[in-house]
Parts: structure tokens; sequence; C-alpha cells
């Protein structure tokens, strides 16, 4: 944050414009939070995060128990598609938190607006 806004820094890419309000990709870490013991391992914990996006870093602390109960990935999401508010691994939804996107919709999922 920079003076009270939240500062978002991409790539260059040929579809840059500077007439969108924000950008379409962003990196953003998430949190699967009640993640249960048996999954945390990095193995397991980067096919969970392949399963919402492409996986940019994968936080291990997650692996020795120090951060509680969730596991933390940085992930590319396209911000024109719903983002998803759950995922479910064999048959159990875990609840996704996604870490400072502030103009989130959790009826429709998308980014942009309230």
């Amino acid at each position: 944050m920079v003076y009270g806004n939240y500062l978002t820094i991409q790539p260059w890419s040929r579809d840059f414009s500077t007439k969108e309000c924000y950008p379409f990709k962003a990196i953003v870490w998430m949190r699967l939070l009640g993640l249960s013991y048996r999954y945390n391992n990095k193995k397991l914990l980067r096919i969970i995060a392949g399963m919402l996006g492409k996986v940019v870093k994968i936080d291990y602390n997650t692996t020795v128990g120090r951060r509680g109960k969730f596991a933390r990935f940085a992930l590319v999401v396209d911000l024109k598609k719903p983002l998803k508010a759950f995922v479910e691994i064999n048959g159990i939804p875990y609840c996704v938190e996604y870490e400072r996107l502030p103009s989130i919709c959790y009826k429709c999922g998308c980014y942009g607006h309230r």
C-alpha cells in the first residue's frame, strides 16, 4: 500500500492499456482454510495450488505447522473470470481467501465491485 492505495505491478505485455482501471491478471496470495494435516506436504500442496491457478510460489512453512490450519499460495489469477470461493478435495469443500484484493464481490466472485 502506498498512501492508502494499493500499488499493483505487473510484467509488461503487448496487451497493456492505460485505459483499463485495473489489470486483468494479477499475482495474488491466497489461503486455503482448514486444510487437513495429511495434505501438508510439498507435492500435494503443489497439486492443490495447481487446481486454483498458475502457481508462482507456495509458502512451505505450512508443511511444518508454523502457519496454523491453512495453506498459503501465490497464484496468477484472471480478474475477468469469477474467483473461486471453495475448492473440493476428496469430496470436502475448503474455503479460499484472497489476500489484499479490496474490491471482490463475494456474490458473483468478480473483481472490481463489492
